[in-house]
């Protein structure tokens, strides 16, 4: 009796589609590889039978017959989706070019087409394919891991198989792979490549054959959280297609009354998650002699109404007394967060959480910490020790937080789908307070993307440290810069050559890193030589951004866009959005839905018709917007 348990590979002709990229010298012809696995013996398969139509095969090893052979048990037009494996017909005989089977060989299956209903495809016979195979002894050059689903529960197992192949990818047989993975933590592996998903994270799948090592990236996930594999998000196993808003104005809307409605839209257009700010800061909220950025507001005020449209949290300010940060744990603080995470735990919205902001009009942002620490320089806080710790200190508040409303730690929230590290990061920022000192490049040291990139680095890391089971962003705009293979375009203007914003590249290369994101609104600043119509540029500008998603296998995401005039904006829609629907569905956010701070009365903005900052159902354009959503979940 034969051990059942099969490694297999289907080689399809080269007219024909391929399930992968990796080429065989075989048949005569080139042939695409790729693996399947026979589970206790049997291999579950979608025929496309061009003129026939698809059908599911259930092809068994025969254990009982002394050649090697394959017989049919179940053939029935497609009810289910799985491997789709395409063959070609020559008269009334189906022909799968070549199903690899390890131990076996390489082989070509034939299956006779009959009348009969319920059996319409029959064995007809299989015959050995030369010059696909090595030799036992072969010199192994390169190591296939593969894995039917690369996305583990934790606490489940699955089984990868090891495909050893040499210098011209020919088929190494009888070769005993050597498993491992590279975070011992998160899973474990058996000596026959059966791994268990142990804690949440992502860890690679190693086999090694005579020295020479292979791997593949495992994604383990926990119920409710949202995870990727690859460029793909995921959750509790399935396609999760991030279809989303920005919720600028809903944390600007400081009144209970205010949170229900902004979750309440949100509920109206569809989204799955909506982005939220996780920062407002404040100088000394008391006495004043610190100064505080963006909008203001009197802390000791419980009941705060102020005039429009001056209403936020505030989360983070100085005491003059203790000449420290405080973590604001008054109803008008955290506990204000706290229940926008419960409201939208409830309604069943995934939430994007902005650690910090790069931008100071609204929050007080970074600029905040330089003026905190007696800084001058808006660089201060990518490089100044005691601001780069007090960035730290904050993050590890909140990501060990325990929410009052529903009991659980930040850290441990599936509600919250991922990390902003720091909305937009860059040299560039506002400059409503004259103790701040605007970006200066003639002068030393100067800010610059590396600076950035550094603090990325070190601050990402650091993050992870705390929370390996949410995904981390950047938060970033999506810039090119002068590094990593970037180069200048002239029609695409200054952001694919920028020396004072993080690099899109640097940021996908981080290993900390999930996924990327960018912003986008060229309609209110005309980028480029102007050769490019706005939508034309942004049209570019996404494609140019998928191809990053392709190149380094993870998620990029749309995660800001919008146009201040309705025309505008009805423009930007359909276009854009169908680019990334094609490519698979991949992740927006528009920008933004609006909210109320009282019945009637926004929370922030214009909100005439023909203005289009914040998004409410009556907005021009609030229908298609809402119709892409609910076609992007379908």
């Amino acid at each position: 009796m034969r051990n059942l348990q099969w490694a297999t590979a289907l080689c399809t002709c080269s007219i024909l589609f391929s399930s992968s990229a990796a080429a065989l010298q075989a048949c005569g012809d080139e042939y695409a590889m790729s693996v399947f696995d026979i589970s206790s013996g049997s291999l579950d398969i979608n025929i496309d039978a061009p003129g026939l139509g698809q059908y599911d095969i259930q092809l068994n090893l025969d254990a009982e017959s002394d050649e090697t052979a394959f017989i049919i048990s179940q053939a029935e037009p497609l009810t289910t989706t799985g491997n789709e494996i395409h063959g070609y017909l020559s008269g009334a005989t189906l022909t799968v070019p070549c199903l690899y089977g390890e131990g076996l060989g390489v082989f070509s299956v034939d299956l006779l087409i009959k009348e009969d209903p319920e059996l319409r495809l029959v064995l007809a016979g299989t015959g050995a394919v030369q010059g696909a195979v090595a030799s036992a002894g072969s010199s192994v050059d390169s190591v296939e891991v593969h894995i039917a689903n690369p996305l583990v529960k934790a606490g489940d197992s699955a089984v990868a198989y090891a495909i050893a192949k040499t210098s011209d990818d020919r088929v190494v047989l009888g070769k005993t792979p050597q498993w491992s993975v590279s975070a011992p933590g998160k899973a474990m592996v058996g000596a026959d490549g059966t791994l268990t998903g142990i804690e949440h994270g992502k860890t690679n799948l190693i086999a090694t054959v005579d020295n020479v090592a292979g791997d593949t990236q495992l994604s383990i996930y926990e119920d409710g959280f949202v995870t990727n594999v690859g460029p793909q998000f995921m959750l509790d196993g399935e396609p999760f297609y991030l279809a989303g808003a920005n919720g600028q104005q809903h944390l600007a809307a400081y009144s209970h009354y205010g949170l229900e409605y902004a979750i309440e839209n949100a509920e109206y257009f569809g989204v799955n998650a909506v982005r939220i700010w996780g920062s407002s800061n404040a100088g000394s909220v008391r006495d004043d002699s610190v100064e505080t950025l963006g909008v203001e507001i009197d802390i000791d005020d419980e009941d705060i109404t102020g005039e429009y449209p001056y209403h936020r949290p505030i989360y983070q300010y100085w005491d003059t007394d203790t000449q420290q940060i405080v973590y604001n744990e008054q109803d008008n603080g955290l506990p204000f967060l706290d229940r926008y995470i419960y409201l939208a735990k409830q309604a069943g919205i995934k939430v994007v959480f902005n650690l910090e902001d790069n931008w100071e009009w609204y929050w007080g942002g970074i600029n905040q910490y330089v003026i905190w620490f007696g800084g001058n320089r808006h660089e201060d806080f990518y490089v100044n020790e005691d601001m780069k710790q007090a960035y730290k200190n904050w993050v590890s508040y909140l990501l060990n937080r325990v929410n009052t409303y529903t009991g659980v730690a930040y850290k441990d929230e599936p509600t919250i789908m991922s990390w902003d590290i720091l909305n937009e990061a860059g040299c560039f920022h506002d400059t409503a307070s004259e103790g701040v000192l605007s970006w200066d490049e003639d002068t030393e040291p100067y800010c610059n993307n590396e600076i950035i990139e550094a603090w990325i680095t070190e601050m990402a890391a650091y993050v992870k440290s705390i929370d390996s089971k949410h995904l981390l962003a950047v938060g970033g705009q999506g810039h090119f810069t002068n590094t990593l293979a970037d180069t200048y375009d002239p029609q695409m203007g200054h952001v694919y050559y920028t020396t004072n914003e993080p690099g899109m590249r640097y940021i996908l290369s981080d290993p900390n890193i999930d996924l990327a994101t960018y912003h986008m609104y060229p309609y209110e600043s005309p980028p480029g030589d102007g050769s490019l119509t706005p939508l034309e540029w942004g049209s570019r500008y996404i494609q140019d951004r998928l191809a990053l998603s392709d190149e380094y296998n993870k998620p990029v995401v749309l995660e800001e866009f919008g146009a201040t005039e309705a025309e505008d904006l009805l423009e930007l829609i359909d276009p854009w959005l169908t680019l990334l629907y094609e490519h698979n569905r991949a992740g927006f956010m528009f920008y933004d839905l609006g909210s109320y701070i009282a019945p009637d009365e926004p929370s922030y903005g214009p909100t005439a018709p023909g203005i289009t900052w914040n998004i409410y159902p009556e907005t021009p354009g609030a229908d298609l917007l809402k119709a892409w959503v609910e076609k992007y979940q379908e």
